[in-house]
Order: structure tokens, then C-alpha cells, then sequence
């Protein structure tokens, strides 16, 4: 802090030197006649000619009496040069009053130095803006992927790979807006503020109107209001919508997401499965320029036409099974179990629709690889889809997958008032017995259907992930400019956190004091390879890491000593593996002196079943526990996954896992569950862990 605290003091005199020069550092406009780009691609025609550039200052070289400098604008980069000769000794000198990160007006001409760069001779120079805060100088390790997504600004800046992401991501759009409205599609905007929230299964984020008085909710879908305009008479209309959900983030989730959602009268879904090939496959060409892509290891072939099957058909096929609609529900849990399914996980489930919708997702979803469109999906999962005239027991619902993931949702909509209120009833129903997501009745809704609906089919693709396939990113954030963040050091009231018996703790474990912390994460690091040396051990370590750095900000802990103490867990283990009684107490002698007590305690705690020193009794201590154990149940998991790749690993699947006591039997369930200590659900710590593996997966290898 001292070191950044000086920084910003000398560039607080700078900025004193140059308004006591007269100058303005940060002058409303500036004059401006070309851009970096324009300056290097006009070179033959602006030689030796008059030119005015602006941008930041992004290199400072002084070599005696001259001076390179690399400026940058949204075009690109172009190299200056400063002489005392031309600029006189004065202003030349003055010069130093500048950094990078700065911006700048130059005037000058355009030359070629010797070595052959396309150069501006600067005959004058102004301030546009001075900078108190230096510029990174690279993004390096877990700390600083977390810094370019809570300050993205810096990312743009530096990374210019980050930039062009972004660049494609918004020219994925326009793509897909142009492609629809020359089709005819009309571009619409509807409430993000609404009394009922509905269009699909989830939490929302609820808020007070004070003026009116009353609750009000951010939408989690806009496909009610586009159906109203279908019944106003509006036949072809589509929005890309903010939509926002209450609910876990991950790598493919965010609480505030981007949705592509079109609805089109007089077609049916079969309609839509086409439209949907058609709006990845041309998209794809046009921004980049092929079908073929790579993603996160995985050739993927967005070509048309795509392998298409019914749910049921997908199932039968993975599992090896032949469940039918009209099992009758006993019949269709035999199956389940069969094909590997925990019976306890089927208990929730009351019909044979909702079973092999279950399969469906445990087994067959991260098979797709491929752009598959899976469809005819049960009823009892679709309440405002239109029923299948052939079996009304499924309805025409189809939903597409790349990668082992959905990306989106989609159907005929259902247009019969009678019906659709019927299975609003329904859902109040399941409210009522205490599931959490069902769909709201909308009785403003139901009245407009009652006015009459024509057909119509639609479609919800989620931009985000779609984004994340065109430029091979494996974390949603990697394409949200501004994911949402928990605030550093913890932050806000979280009072869905679910509440611990105090009987089952063994203390209360309280917020972390404030301690000393001598040894840096490079000291660690460095100490850590000099007693491990298999790499397979180091990569464990990192894992670990990666997950009490996660915990300590979501608990609001210090993140450098819960980080390093998941780092530095197993410093011993090369030397004590074969007499578990010392594994932990040699580290404690390693780390005495250079690491704080508390962060040495955890350390050895999280063997206290064998070497009997210290029990776990802090939140630090409960945090390596099941840190470190957690880590071998992902791991395994990733390597049997069909593609091997750890990023495409759900969370549900180690939930699954975590129940198999033969699956990685080494693993402790008991260690892993001691994140209630924590005052985390198994679900939340499985969820935070995995996701904080996956930001590592390059570097692990997976």
C-alpha cells in the first residue's frame, strides 16, 4: 500500500507542476485530425505533413535528448518521438511531468525511423488528462483474473484480447438483429419492472414502488408481454432483453443475463428449430467466417442441418433403456435406477414426465457435444407450451445444446385460455406443497389469450452463452463487461445463507482477526516448491487455493492468509506421507516465525484425525478441511467426463458423485461437509469450488 501511496503522491506533484504552469490537465475538447490508424494507413499522404493526434500514453523510452512514446485511441497504436532539438530544452524537460496512463495531444509530422516504424515528430504537446494511478503492467494468476472482472476498465486497457471479445460479442448482435429484420421482424422493448414476474422457473429479484405502493419485480423472462403483442396484432417481433435472476452464479450463469427472445405467429416449432440453425450457422459466418470452431478443446461444426431427437429418444439412447410416456410412474423409477439414478432423488418427482426429464438431465445433457436440438419435451415441465397433437402428454417444446450445455429454450406457445388456466391452477398447486420454482398465475395474461392468440412459436437464446461459444470462453464473465461481483471483503446482508444448529458446531466460529501477514503469496509459492516436487501435488495445492480464496470472499475473510494457508496445507506431505501422525506438524515448524498462528493452526488441523495437534475449531480451520478434500472429488470427476475438460463439468454431476461413496472412495465426504461449518449448504460450497477450479482449468491441465 505504501509503494501505490507513492505513486500516487508523485503524480499529485506532476499535476501541480502543470497547472502551475497554466495548463489545464483536464481541458473539456481537444482538436483531433486523425486516429492512430488513420495516421499509419494515410502515411504516403501525410509524410512530412501537418498532423494532430490524441490517445494515452501507454510507453515512455528516454534516451538523453529524445524520447519515444507509444500512444493509443480506440484504433490502435502509434509510436511518437520527442527531441529536445525541435521542442527547445524547456519543454522537453517539462515532459517529465508525464506517465503512462496519461492522455495526450500531439502535433507534428509523420516520418519513418531508421528501424522502419511509421512515426509522429512532435512539434508540440498537450495534456488531455493526467492519471494519478498507474497502469498494470500484466494480469498474472487468480488475483488478477478476479481484478479484470471488477475492474474491467483496466482489462480493456491492457489486454487487447479482452477487447476484441467484446468487439465480436457486439458484432453478434447487430448480426442477429439485421438477419431478423430482413425477415421482417419488428424490434420491440417491454417492462423490465413487472407485478408478476413469469416466462419461465425461477427466483426473482423483488423491489418496493413507493410512489404506488407496491411490490414489483425485475423480470426473469419478457415472453408474456411479446405474446400480448402478438394478440395486438404484431405477427413477427423479437427483444434483446435484460433479464435477471435470483439465483447461484457459476460459469455459465450470471444473476443479470442478456436473452435473445422472438416470437413468430402462424408458424409452429419445427419453424423455430430451423430459425435457430440458421441465426447460429449464418451469424457464424459472418463475424467468423467459418462454422467450424474450436471450443475449449472441442471441434464443434455449426453447420445446418443439426442432429435432432425427442427427449425420450435421447434418453433410450444414452441410457440404454426404453422409458415410455406411459410407464406408468413405479415403471419409470425401475428404469431411472437402472440407468443409475439415485432413488432418493426420484422421491421429489410425481410423475413418469418429470423422471425422465430427471434422466434427461443427469445423463444425456453433458453427452451433446455437438449442436443438438433435443425436443417434445413431458407436459409437466412445460406449462405454457402447446400440447403435442398426438400425444398430449408431451407438448412442443424443444430446447438446443453445445458443448453439453443449453442455449435455450423454445416452442409452440400455448394459445388455449381454458387450458392454459388450468395448468396455472396446476402450478399453484406445486407452490403450494413447497417447491420453490413454478411458474405465477397471470391473470392479465390469461385475459389477453381469452381475446384470442393466433398460432405462434418462440424462441429464447441466451446471448451470453452464445458469446462464450463464438470466442471460446469457458466463464460467462469472461464476455459480461461488468459481471455481478460480491464486493470485496465480503459485502452486503446475505440472509439466504442458510442457518447452522449451533449444537452441531464445535465452537462458534467467528469472523477472522486481523493478523500479520509477513509472507507474501510469492514467498509461498517459492517455499512451496522447494518441499513439493510432483507436480500432480502442486497442482492440489493451487486447488486449494483457488478454493479458500473463494471462501474468503465470500465470507468477507482475508483472502492473502486463507489463500496461502489452502496453499501451504500439504507444504509436508512429500515428507510425511508415509507417517500420517506428522503430516501438519512439520509444516508447523517450517512456517513457524514466517506465518501467522492462526494460518499455521488450520494447517495442521486439517489432519487432526491422525496427528491429534490441533482440532478444528475456526472458520479457517473448518475452510482447509473441506477445501482440500473437495478438490479430488472434482478432479476425478473431470477425468471421467466424456470430454475430459473440467470446465464443462456441472455441479449437479458432483452433487451425484458426492452420494457414490465408490467414486473416488479415497475422498473424505465427512471433511467435505464440514462447509456447514462454514454456514454454506452443500450446494453452495460445491458450486463456489467448482467454479473456482474451473477459473485454473488451463493451468491444471483440464
Amino acid at each position: 500500500m505504501a509503494e501505490e501511496s507513492d505513486f500516487r503522491q508523485a503524480r499529485l506533484e506532476k499535476l501541480a507542476n502543470i497547472k502551475a504552469k497554466g495548463m489545464d490537465p483536464y481541458p473539456a475538447s481537444t482538436k483531433r485530425t486523425h486516429t492512430c490508424q488513420e495516421a499509419l494507413d494515410d502515411f504516403a499522404t501525410l509524410k512530412n505533413k501537418p498532423a494532430v493526434l490524441v490517445g494515452r500514453i501507454m510507453t515512455i523510452r528516454s534516451h538523453g535528448g529524445s524520447t519515444f512514446i507509444h500512444i493509443k485511441d480506440e484504433t490502435g497504436q502509434l509510436q511518437a518521438y520527442l527531441k529536445k532539438d525541435i521542442l527547445g530544452p524547456e519543454e522537453y524537460k517539462f515532459f517529465n511531468n508525464f506517465d503512462v496512463g496519461d492522455f495526450i495531444q500531439l502535433e507534428g509530422k509523420m516520418f519513418v525511423t531508421k528501424k522502419g516504424e511509421k512515426t509522429l515528430e512532435v512539434a508540440s504537446y498537450n495534456i488531455l488528462t493526467k492519471s494519478l494511478k498507474p497502469l498494470p503492467e500484466k494480469w498474472h494468476g487468480l488475483k488478477d483474473v478476479e481484478e479484470r472482472f471488477r475492474k474491467r476498465y483496466l482489462d480493456l486497457i491492457v489486454n487487447p484480447e479482452t477487447r476484441q471479445r467484446f468487439l465480436l460479442r457486439s458484432a453478434m448482435i447487430e448480426k442477429i438483429r439485421q438477419l431478423l429484420i430482413k425477415k421482417g421482424y419488428i424490434e420491440v422493448d417491454t417492462p423490465i419492472l413487472q407485478t408478476i414476474y413469469g416466462g419461465g422457473f425461477a427466483k426473482p429479484f423483488q423491489t418496493h414502488h413507493n410512489a404506488l405502493d407496491i411490490p414489483l419485480y425485475l423480470r426473469i423472462s419478457d415472453e408474456l408481454f411479446l405474446k400480448r403483442l402478438i394478440v395486438g396484432g404484431l405477427e413477427k417481433v423479437f427483444e434483446v432483453c435484460k433479464d435477471f435472476r435470483n439465483e447461484g452464479v457459476d460459469l455459465s450463469h450470471n444473476p443479470e443475463f442478456t436473452l435473445l427472445e422472438i416470437m413468430t405467429a402462424y408458424q409452429d416449432y419445427k419453424f423455430s428449430m430451423d430459425l435457430v440453425e440458421e441465426i447460429y450457422e449464418e451469424t457464424a459466418k459472418d463475424i467468423l467466417g467459418t462454422t467450424e470452431i474450436e471450443y475449449q478443446g472441442s471441434k464443434i461444426s455449426l453447420k445446418r442441418p443439426w442432429q435432432r431427437m425427442t427427449m425420450i429418444e435421447s434418453v433410450n439412447k444414452v441410457t440404454g433403456q426404453d422409458f415410455a410416456i406411459d410407464d406408468p410412474r413405479t415403471e419409470a423409477t425401475k428404469k431411472a435406477i437402472a440407468a443409475g439414478i439415485d432413488k432418493k432423488e426420484l422421491e421429489q418427482y410425481q410423475s413418469t414426465g418429470e423422471i425422465i426429464a430427471y434422466v434427461f438431465e443427469e445423463k444425456v445433457e453433458e453427452t451433446l457435444i455437438q449442436p443438438t436440438i433435443i425436443y417434445d419435451y413431458p407436459v409437466e415441465i412445460s406449462p405454457l407450451a402447446k400440447k403435442c397433437a398426438d400425444d398430449p402428454r408431451l407438448v412442443e417444446r424443444f430446447e438446443h445444446f453445445i458443448v453439453g450445455s443449453e442455449g435455450g429454450n423454445h416452442y409452440s406457445e400455448l394459445n388455449d385460455p381454458v387450458d392454459l388456466k388450468q395448468r396455472f391452477i396446476d402450478e399453484k398447486k406445486k407452490e403450494k406443497s413447497g417447491v420453490e420454482e413454478v411458474h405465477q398465475t397471470d391473470n392479465d395474461f390469461v385475459e389477453a389469450i381469452e381475446h384470442g392468440m393466433p398460432p405462434v412459436t418462440g424462441i429464447g437464446i441466451g446471448i451470453d452463452r452464445m458469446a462464450m461459444l463464438f470466442t471460446n470462453s469457458k466463464s460467462i464473465k469472461e464476455v459480461i463487461l461488468f459481471p455481478t461481483m460480491r464486493p470485496r471483503g465480503g459485502g452486503g446482508d446475505d440472509k439466504s445463507a442458510p442457518t447452522v444448529n449451533a449444537k452441531e458446531k464445535t465452537t462458534k466460529p467467528n469472523k477472522m482477526e486481523k493478523v500479520d501477514l509477513s509472507m507474501t503469496r510469492d514467498d509461498a509459492f517459492a517455499l512451496l516448491k522447494e518441499h513439493i516436487k510432483d507436480e500432480k501435488n502442486i497442482f492440489h495445492s493451487r486447488e486449494t487455493e483457488v478454493i479458500m480464496r473463494a471462501l474468503a470472499q465470500k465470507l468477507g475473510e482475508n483472502e492473502e492468509l486463507w489463500g496461502i494457508s489452502g496453499l501451504l496445507h500439504d507444504l509436508d506431505w512429500e515428507e510425511t506421507q508415509e507417517k500420517p501422525e506428522e503430516h501438519g506438524k512439520v509444516a508447523a515448524e517450517l512456517l513457524k516465525g514466517k506465518f501467522p498462528e492462526v494460518g499455521i493452526n488450520a494447517i495442521q488441523a486439517h489432519n487432526y484425525e491422525y496427528n491429534k495437534v490441533v482440532e478444528r475449531q475456526t472458520k479457517l480451520d473448518y475452510a482447509v478441511a473441506c477445501a482440500e478434500s473437495i478438490t479430488g472429488l472434482i478432479f476425478a470427476s473431470a477425468l471421467v467426463h466424456p470430454d475430459k475438460k473440467l470446465a464443462n463439468v456441472k455441479a449437479k454431476s458432483i452433487r451425484k458423485k458426492m452420494k457414490d461413496k465408490s467414486f473416488a472412495a479415497k475422498v473424505s465426504r465427512e471433511m467435505i461437509k464440514e462447509c456447514e461449518q462454514l454456514e454454506l449448504s452443500l450446494d453452495e460450497f460445491i458450486e463456489l469450488s467448482l467454479g473456482a477450479m474451473q477459473e485454473i482449468s488451463d493451468e491444471l491441465g483440464l
